[in-house]
């Protein structure tokens, strides 16, 4: 790893300098990808496959409508989570959810 040195508004700073895993092209801030690779990381790995099944939940719910909802899926996890997380909670105020008819 390399660091420089720079003076900015009379301080010093060190700029933290690393390189790119895959080209080996300096990075900023200790980073392991250089923004051609990022896709590379693990992170943004599993962030595109929770996107990915996040979209085939959608198609089957649109197909299937309920019966296309798993018990174990990412929404059902995110409601659950955020319920766990806040409590239940009541709409106050002129909310309907029934059609007017």
């Amino acid at each position: 790893m390399t660091q420089v040195v720079e003076k900015s508004s009379g301080r010093y700073r060190r700029a933290a300098t690393n390189f790119c895993e895959i080209c080996k092209q300096p990075t900023s801030e200790r980073k392991p990808y250089c923004i051609e690779h990022i896709d590379n990381s693990p992170y943004i790995e599993s962030i595109v496959n929770q996107l990915r099944n996040r979209e085939k939940e959608e198609r089957a719910v649109k197909k299937k409508g309920a019966k296309g909802v798993k018990n174990d899926s990412v929404v059902v996890n995110e409601i659950l989570t955020t319920l766990r997380a806040m409590g239940p909670f009541q709409f106050y105020g002129h909310v309907s959810f029934m059609p007017v008819t």
